[in-house]
């Protein structure tokens, strides 16, 4: 059975993906004392962004769509601060810091794009 569809080749979704995945590897690297307290709090706060941008885009009312996003920025915001965190707790490496953070900054960058077109579509939107 293919599971892929058209909807997965979204790059949001791609990146996504890809970073929830390499967090879950560097998982294993955790100290105890953190894997499971900040560790797979990050990794479960992971897979709620990427369920939230799937049902986000399946949304057809687009103020919604907005309220969504917004949301889905807020929580990019919260995995940030674990991803810092467990830099400085030093479950992290200072390049797998860089590495996420670099696909942290794109996955917000596709958030603000998205984010603007919708407001774009309400902006023009007939008014009743």
């Amino acid at each position: 059975m293919n599971t892929h569809s058209k909807e997965t080749d979204l790059p949001i979704i791609q990146i996504t993906y890809q970073v929830s995945l390499d967090y879950r590897k560097s998982l294993e690297k955790f100290p105890r004392a953190h894997k499971i307290s900040l560790g797979e709090y990050t990794a479960n706060c992971f897979s709620q962004f990427l369920e939230k941008i799937i049902q986000t885009n399946h949304l057809t009312l687009k103020d919604k769509r907005l309220q969504n996003l917004k949301d889905l920025m807020a929580l990019l915001l919260s995995i940030r601060l674990h991803i810092r965190m467990a830099k400085d707790l030093r479950c992290l490496s200072k390049g797998q810091f860089a590495d996420f953070s670099r696909k942290l900054d794109d996955i917000q960058r596709q958030l603000i794009g998205w984010h603007k077109w919708v407001k774009s579509k309400l902006d023009s939107a007939p008014q009743p």
